[in-house]
C-alpha cells in the first residue's frame, strides 16, 4: 500500500483503520520516498479477498487530521 501525502506544514503520521475477521485494526505507514512535507508513505498491508475497504488517516504538525476511506 503507498499513500503520498502533501503539507507544508510537515506530516506527522499516517495510519490505515480496517476490519479483519471482525476485528477492528490500525496499522501506521513509514515514510518512504520524500520529505516529511511531500512523501509518499508505505505500509505492506492485505489487499483484495483478505480486506476490501479502509480509511487512510493523516496528521500534519498543527494537528490537523483528514480521513479518506479507499476501496479496492
Amino acid at each position: 500500500l503507498h499513500i503520498t501525502v502533501n503539507d507544508p506544514a510537515g506530516v506527522a503520521w499516517v495510519r490505515i483503520a480496517y476490519t479483519y475477521a471482525g476485528e477492528s485494526r490500525v496499522r501506521a505507514l513509514q515514510l518512504h520516498a520524500g520529505t516529511w512535507q511531500a512523501g509518499t508513505w508505505t505500509l505492506d498491508f492485505p489487499l483484495g479477498a483478505v480486506v476490501r475497504q479502509a480509511t487512510a488517516m493523516a496528521c500534519d504538525a498543527l494537528f490537523n487530521e483528514m480521513a479518506q476511506e479507499i476501496a479496492w
